[in-house]
C-alpha cells in the first residue's frame, strides 16, 4: 500500500514540476510563437472542418453512385430468352403492393379500435353508479 501511495505522489510531483517548468524559461519570442500557433489553430479549424465535410460528402456521394450503378437491371428477362414472354405491368404491381400496405394499415387500425372498445367496456363494468342516499352514500 505504501508503494502505491509513493508512486502516486511521485507522479503528482512530476506533473507539477513539468507544467510549471514549461513556462519558467518563456521569453517574449516563445510567448508570441505560442499565441500565434494557438490563434492560427482557432482561426483555421472551422475552415478545415468544412473542407473535411465537403470531401466526405463527395466521397459518400461517389460510393452511393457506384453502388447504384454496379447492379444493372437486365434488359431482357431469362424467360424471354427461352421464348416465353410475359407482359409486365409495372403500374399494376405497384398498385397491388400499395393495396397490401393499405389493407395492413387498416387492419391494424380496426384491431386497435376493437381493443379500445373492449378496454372501455371493462372500465365501464368496474364503475359504480352514484345515487345519493343509496347503499350508504
Amino acid at each position: 500500500m505504501d508503494n502505491v501511495l509513493a508512486t502516486i505522489q511521485h507522479y503528482a510531483t512530476n506533473i507539477h514540476r513539468n507544467i510549471t517548468g514549461a513556462f519558467d524559461d518563456m521569453d517574449a519570442k516563445r510567448w508570441i510563437r505560442l499565441v500565434a500557433v494557438i490563434g492560427g489553430y482557432l482561426l483555421l479549424r472551422p475552415y478545415l472542418v468544412k473542407l473535411g465535410e465537403k470531401l466526405s460528402n463527395k466521397q459518400y456521394a461517389k460510393t452511393m453512385e457506384d453502388a447504384q450503378t454496379t447492379v444493372p437491371k437486365a434488359k431482357i428477362s431469362p424467360n424471354a430468352l427461352r421464348g416465353y414472354v410475359e407482359p409486365i405491368e409495372e403500374e399494376r404491381e405497384g398498385e397491388v403492393e400499395g393495396d397490401k400496405k393499405v389493407r395492413k394499415r387498416q387492419a391494424k387500425k380496426v384491431n386497435f379500435e376493437q381493443q379500445e372498445e373492449a378496454n372501455q367496456a371493462d372500465l365501464m363494468d368496474q364503475l359504480v353508479d352514484y345515487a345519493e342516499g343509496e347503499d350508504g352514500w
